[in-house]
């Protein structure tokens, strides 16, 4: 038979199990998932069993009434048959067949006779109980979880669960798994994520959510590129164990054990399901249901600590209030596996609580010498500044530990806009470089629902990422490759972007061309502030500073086959004796003070504050816009900085924020988000240009850093700014060239004859 009209046959029966619900009142309650999952594994399971007798023999294969012939046979005979069939079935009475109850399904209740709903329920149990040392997972407290629970006590009406029942078996005897038995695990697994697309939502607290089944397949592919054998597998947050499986099948599901923890039963119960449709049977017993971080179940041989494993996989939660469990988890029994710290519990919110960082923790502990990690983490870990994230970063590339990193796109997950990268860990790795992938740049939108916004990414990207990292192929502005030394050196940040080479992008012009261009723009310059006068000072800037045309004896500096000397800090070469230095060298940084917001009472229009909406984009400060304070609060504003003319604002919110240049008669504190930089051993005119120049936009794009959900141009990322410095005579003759077209952008050009000072003073003739 054709797979996708096997595909289509299953998932017809699926939606017939959801319309039953539907019709007697379930569709949507919580019981309904437990229905519908159950019924399904009841009908696999018995399929299963018909076709394993099948392979018995060529008698049993070729017997075509199988259930009737079943009938004939003595209890010993049937006993025998048993015997014969893998251990991995699960084996049935003949009186748990599901032919056996269609045949009874008219059944009612009298003296002596069950109803039919009793007669379904209790066939259920009674497979639950016989096949409980194989197929029940277990709970924390050792106690199993059996395989099926009664489903006719869901339907509240009594009168109406026979009904139920009966549209249940009527839908289980017109579709058979026969022909779905020899398919692998590709298949499984879309008809397993179809089964439960309606009910993963909410998986508890430890699987925060469903693992695409793209991602689990690049994470596999790339732990796992040749074969292995005899091996563990582990997640302590499984989820609905979408990660080990895909790991199972690339190792091979006879050649590992799975191990599994979970705190929430229905993760459980749906990873269970999914280790019986994937012929992982015999790793069930290794399920447990309990609290991993508090109690982990799985010991290693001597009772005394955790199991360490050979291959460990997890998308854990990342934000969950464990505000109960958080000074037991600090205690000092906890001290040796959360070696890096446990996050406070914040005074407000409580689910903001990372317990993801200590699964990080937990994994790195459970793994063996020379085992392998691939751990999902939200994307802001790779750059957080401070606390346990820079320790556990620092960590890595201190036992060199970190194999790669991989970014995903956002939207990913459909359920959550959290941006999430993966983080290969080996112990003991020989390689020396770490390979960096920007897969956020890639994916498109699934075309599945207008309202599902998810990203999804092609089979040719999901090739692209494992080949890459597996080959290590360095491809600007997508991969690259860094050594543990320059790890360290840009403070041990993650995020592949901050070693990309960042190319600075600005137009080239030879002598005539420049001035034919400034000549151009100041032909299409209007009155008032004009975007041509910003193009001309940035024109004159890169001609200066980048192509380093400065003037220079008779004539411009490169042109004249200037000395140039390389650079490490902007990784460029730059005219011999210049310096470069951090912008704490030259300038003053000073943040605001308060966070809260001023007293609202002022006596006079005087003191005001600069606020985010005073600093435009194009790089002007809107004084217009005043919010006027008293003089107490501007005193309190005041305390670490009083902003004057020519100093630098700069806005800690969005991508870049935005930069502006305080103007003349300013008496104002800076608000709350917002940053002064004042120039003190450089003019603040040759600093705004360079603060708006390529070397800005280079460092921009590798030095952002990460916030809670993007990344922002803070103090931090400010503080990490390289100034170029040019020699004193040079900085003078381009502030003289600068100074006053600045002004001008400043204070607007007003008049014609302005225009014409413009003209002279780039020596551009009218």
């Amino acid at each position: 038979m054709d797979t996708n009209q096997i595909m289509s046959d299953t998932k017809r029966m699926i939606d017939d199990l959801k319309t039953v619900c539907g019709n007697f009142g379930l569709g949507n309650a919580p019981s309904e998932y437990k229905i519908i999952t159950e019924v399904f594994l009841y009908k696999y399971l018995n399929d299963k069993f018909l076709h394993e007798i099948h392979l018995v023999d060529d008698k049993w294969k070729n017997c075509e009434n199988l259930e009737e012939t079943l009938g004939t046979l003595s209890e010993e005979e049937y006993d025998d048959l048993l015997d014969d069939i893998p251990p991995s079935t699960a084996v049935l009475n003949r009186e748990h067949l599901i032919s056996y109850l269609f045949n009874r399904k008219n059944q009612k209740k009298t003296d002596g006779v069950k109803s039919f709903s009793e007669l379904f329920d209790d066939t259920l149990v009674a497979i639950a109980n016989l096949n409980i040392q194989i197929f029940s997972v277990h709970a924390g407290d050792e106690d199993v979880i059996k395989l099926f629970d009664p489903i006719s006590q869901y339907v509240i009406e009594t009168g109406k669960r026979d009904d139920f029942c009966r549209a249940i078996i009527d839908k289980l005897v017109n579709f058979s798994f026969e022909n779905t038995f020899s398919q692998k695990y590709d298949f499984f697994s879309t008809v397993y994520e179809y089964l439960i697309k309606d009910y993963n939502k909410d998986f508890g607290k430890y699987a925060e959510y469903y693992t695409p089944h793209t991602i689990a397949s690049i994470i596999s592919r790339i732990m796992i590129p040749t074969a292995v054998s005899n091996v563990t597998v582990y997640d302590p947050a499984a989820g609905s164990g979408t990660l080990v499986l895909a790991l199972a099948h690339q190792i091979g599901e006879d050649n590992c054990s799975l191990y599994t923890q979970d705190i929430t039963q229905k993760s459980n119960e749906f990873l269970r399901l999914n280790l019986i449709l994937n012929n992982l049977v015999h790793s069930l017993g290794n399920v447990i249901h309990g609290d991993t971080l508090l109690e982990p179940r799985h010991l290693n041989k001597q009772k005394n600590g955790v199991k360490q494993f050979d291959y460990i996989v997890s998308n854990p939660p990342f934000n969950v209030d464990f505000s109960e469990t958080r000074d037991t988890l600090a205690g000092e029994n906890y001290k040796e596996r959360f070696w890096a710290g446990v996050p406070n519990t914040p005074t407000k919110d409580k689910n903001s609580m990372q317990i993801y960082l200590l699964f990080i923790q937990h994994i790195i502990f459970s793994l063996k010498e020379g085992g392998k990690a691939a751990i999902v983490v939200p994307t802001p870990f790779l750059t957080k500044g401070k606390g346990i994230e820079t320790t556990l970063r620092k960590y890595l590339i201190a036992k060199k530990y970190l194999r790669g990193v991989v970014t995903m796109p956002n939207n990913i997950f459909a359920t959550t806009g959290t941006s999430v990268s993966v983080l290969f860990i080996e112990k003991q790795s020989k390689d020396e470089e770490v390979i960096f992938i920007e897969g956020s740049i890639l994916g498109s939108k699934s075309t599945e629902s207008e309202r599902n916004q998810k990203i999804v990414l092609s089979l040719e990207e999901q090739n692209a990422i494992v080949t890459t990292f597996l080959n290590k192929k360095c491809s600007n502005g997508f991969s690259v490759c860094a050594s543990f030394d320059s790890i360290k050196k840009h403070d041990y940040r993650f995020s592949p972007s901050s070693f990309f080479e960042h190319e600075m992008e600005y137009k080239k012009y030879d002598k005539g061309e420049y001035y034919d261009a400034l000549a151009g723009k100041i032909a299409k310059m209007k009155l008032f502030y004009s975007q041509e006068l910003e193009e001309i000072l940035r024109d004159i800037f890169n001609y200066w500073f980048l192509q380093f045309e400065f003037p220079y004896k008779s004539g411009t500096y490169k042109s004249l086959n200037g000395e140039m000397q390389w650079n490490d800090e902007l990784e460029m070469e730059i005219p011999r004796g210049w310096e470069v230095r951090g912008i704490q060298k030259v300038c003053s940084i000073v943040d605001c003070l308060h966070s809260k917001k001023p007293d609202e009472v002022f006596e006079s229009e005087e003191y005001y504050l600069l606020q985010l909406e005073n600093l435009l984009a194009d790089g002007r400060i809107d004084v217009s816009k005043k919010y006027y304070i008293s003089e107490k609060s501007y005193r309190e504003w005041c305390r670490r900085i009083e902003i004057k003319e020519g100093d630098f604002i700069v806005t800690n919110a969005g991508r870049a924020g935005a930069i502006g240049m305080v103007p003349a008669d300013v008496k104002c504190a800076i608000g709350r988000n917002i940053t002064a930089i004042r120039p003190n051993e450089v003019s603040p005119y040759y600093l705004r240009q360079f603060l708006f120049s390529p070397y800005m936009q280079k460092f921009l794009a590798s030095n952002l850093d990460e916030g809670s959900f993007f990344k922002s141009f803070n103090v931090k990322s400010i503080k990490k700014i390289q100034v170029l410095i040019p020699p004193q005579e040079i900085m003078n003759q381009f502030v003289k060239l600068v100074r006053p077209l600045i002004e001008k952008i400043i204070n607007g050009i007003t008049v014609e004859s302005e225009l014409k000072e413009i003209r002279e003073l780039i020596g551009i003739e009218s």
